[in-house]
């Protein structure tokens, strides 16, 4: 997946790339109103790279859990289960932040 490559940074009204400073958004609102958080969106936008990488990191790590050897399994089924339900849930976040569906 293609994206202006993290770390970002963020302030009241903007994200940007911390390392070259290419700016990645601008919050429309920038002055809040009711529900409309400007700097908690911000950061979240800004995290959006990490979040995104240990994302992919965690679905490989139970992806590797659940498809482990019966034989070397240190899980129960119903762990293993659950293992793969998270693991399809993080993989469908992640699809959606690359534009795709599962």
């Amino acid at each position: 997946m293609k994206f202006t490559p993290g770390p970002w940074a963020c302030d009241f009204t903007s994200v940007w790339q911390e390392d070259g400073g290419v700016l990645v958004a601008v919050c429309g609102d920038a002055y809040p109103r009711g529900d409309n958080h400007p700097t908690e969106n911000m950061r979240l936008i800004s995290a959006a790279p990490e979040m995104y990488q240990a994302l992919c990191e965690a679905a490989g790590h139970l992806e590797s859990l659940e498809n482990s050897v019966p034989g070397e399994r240190v899980l129960s089924g119903s762990d293993l289960n659950a293992i793969g339900t998270r693991a399809f849930h993080l993989r469908r976040v992640i699809a959606k932040a690359e534009g795709k569906e599962l």
